[in-house]
């Protein structure tokens, strides 16, 4: 009788744990994998990353889906928030990968041999390196072959009959059509079962609401329209935009470029972003822009989230990055009960990449920019600067560096340049007393100022000090550099043995290309000293750096 008890209690045991993981679920986990498939799906798993034959996390996934690399995606349906894999799908349809959802990232990471929860897996028929022994590779070829061969039983089953015509735009709402053109599934749901299942979920989300288990709000409510609907939308307060693709990722920020969709009613009256917008030139022509996304984990990153929205609402300027709109909302998380938080930040687009990402290009092709185009390029940098260093009271950016230099090429004329990303500045002009006081603004600046590009006083502040807006003039001189050669005049320090980066730059010794014919006149290289003057009290201001490369423009250009 007792073995009996045990049996049952386990056995409700493991039910009430299958009924957490449903609960789980996000509402876009289509197609799930029943108990049989999900149970192979995760032994064949368990089997390719046995066999190296695994790509783990969304990173790597999706970096092997682009580069043409084919397989059998495994996606865990219980990912909060949901954003995070949302992409996943698109691209395993645009590249005609199958995939499934597994109901749970532990199961997933625990069959992939990995601690941490996993969000999605690539299953492969080939290792990493190497080759597999022939009766290995015909045992995880037959059981890759088996999986996706019932995965695609469960894609069949999911979608009604109804759903196999294509959309009609006469009879069928835009608004209610996920139809893409590029994918063998069929895409597009009949209406009612879309309002079937988003009145299921409205209801759900308003029990929670009315619990106190999760804030309800006008983008919270779309965003669970949208993932019925097929994912892809977001909202920023009133104004909607779909998500065209992924242009970056960092830490816990996402950059996507998104398009506004506009009714037809809002298109007529000048609506949308246009009606919130009071300088018409900041709007787009063909309604794209970039979409920062933010993953708030604690409450100390949300109020520097915060502080970046208020400190970019400050400034107006031709060569400083606008931020359009912004968003943050409350997020419920389905596995830990907390509330967390998301910021969208709605930006201008532009294409060409960073200055970063063209002077590295460039330095592979052992290309330069031309005289004229680097002093060009320096003296927009310089003006959004001195804007910044203008204000009342006079704000630094404190991470001045060809990562944050956005550029759009012109034809006939120099790059344009821009410069993004606030999340550093403060202002400029600080007073430092005690040892305490400096140890604090170096271990902020370590947090928030990159190091090749820090200066010195912000490395080793003395304990009595004013501190200014100056830092920015030598990061300014770091990043001259860097627009001629492609780096930091001091990562030289990274690669020597015994080398101290920190070293380097407090003493101010700078590392000149080698060579009997330099690409640039010995005019740009004493500009760039000038800057980089160790004590921050002689260092150059703002105004005079402005003068003198103009002066250096006027002379170059003739």
């Amino acid at each position: 009788m007792g073995s009996d008890s045990e049996a049952e209690k386990s056995h409700l045991k493991d039910k009430e744990k299958e009924k957490k993981k449903l609960l789980a679920l996000a509402p876009i986990a289509k197609p799930l994998a029943g108990k049989k498939l999900c149970k192979r799906t995760l032994k064949l798993v368990r089997k390719a990353a046995e066999y190296k034959c695994l790509k783990r996390g969304v990173k790597e996934v999706v970096k092997s889906i682009r580069r043409g690399q084919k397989g059998f995606c495994v996606i865990a349906g219980n990912i909060s928030p949901i954003d995070v894999i949302t992409h996943v799908p698109i691209l395993c349809e645009e590249a005609d990968i199958r995939y499934v959802y597994v109901p749970s990232k532990e199961d997933l990471a625990n069959a992939g041999s990995t601690k941490r929860p996993t969000c999605c897996v690539l299953i492969q028929t080939k290792p990493n390196k190497g080759e597999l022994g022939s009766t290995e590779q015909e045992k995880l070829k037959a059981e890759f072959d088996q999986v996706v061969s019932e995965g695609r039983a469960v894609v069949a089953l999911r979608v009604p009959k109804a759903a196999v015509n294509p959309c009609n735009s006469a009879t069928h709402p835009t608004s209610l059509c996920s139809h893409r053109s590029k994918t063998k599934q069929p895409s597009c749901k009949a209406s009612g079962q879309i309002f079937k299942e988003f009145s299921t979920l409205l209801n759900r989300y308003a029990f929670l609401s009315l619990k106190g288990e999760m804030g309800c709000s006008f983008s919270g409510l779309n965003a669970l329209y949208d993932a019925v609907n097929g994912g892809g939308d977001i909202w920023i307060n009133e104004n909607r935009f779909r998500i065209v693709r992924q242009l970056g990722e960092g830490g816990f920020a996402f950059v996507f470029l998104v398009k506004e969709v506009l009714s037809d009613s809002s298109s007529a009256s000048g609506g949308g972003l246009a009606k919130k917008l009071k300088d018409p030139s900041r709007l787009s022509g063909d309604g794209t822009y970039a979409l920062k996304k933010v993953l708030i984990q604690s409450s100390e990153q949300l109020e520097l989230v915060r502080e970046e929205i208020r400190v970019s609402s400050l400034f107006s300027h031709p060569n400083l990055l606008p931020l359009l709109d912004h968003a943050i909302i409350a997020v419920k998380s389905s596995t830990e009960g907390s509330v967390k938080h998301e910021a969208y930040l709605l930006f201008p687009v532009h294409l060409d990449g960073t200055l970063l990402d063209n002077a590295q290009t460039m330095k592979a092709k052992k290309e330069f920019f031309s005289t004229v185009d680097v002093l060009e390029i320096f003296r927009q940098l310089c003006a959004g600067l001195k804007h910044m260093h203008s204000s009342e009271p006079p704000y630094a950016h404190n991470d001045v560096k060809p990562g944050n230099v956005l550029l759009t090429h012109r034809k006939g004329k120099s790059p344009h340049a821009i410069l993004m990303d606030f999340g550093s500045a403060r202002p400029a002009r600080r007073e430092i007393h005690s040892r305490s006081e400096a140890l604090q603004l170096q271990e902020w600046a370590s947090e928030h100022c990159t190091a090749p590009f820090r200066a010195p006083e912000l490395w080793d502040c003395p304990s009595h000090a004013d501190i200014d807006e100056r830092t920015d003039i030598w990061s300014l001189g770091c990043t001259l550099y860097a627009i001629m050669y492609g780096v930091s005049p001091f990562e030289y320090a990274l690669g020597e043995s015994g080398g101290s980066l920190q070293l380097a730059i407090v003493n101010a010794q700078i590392k000149w290309p080698a060579g009997p014919n330099p690409p640039y006149p010995d005019a740009l290289h004493q500009f760039i000293k000038w800057m980089l003057q160790p004590q921050a009290a002689v260092r150059p201001r703002i105004d005079d750096i402005v003068l003198h490369v103009d002066k250096l423009i006027a002379k170059f250009s003739n």
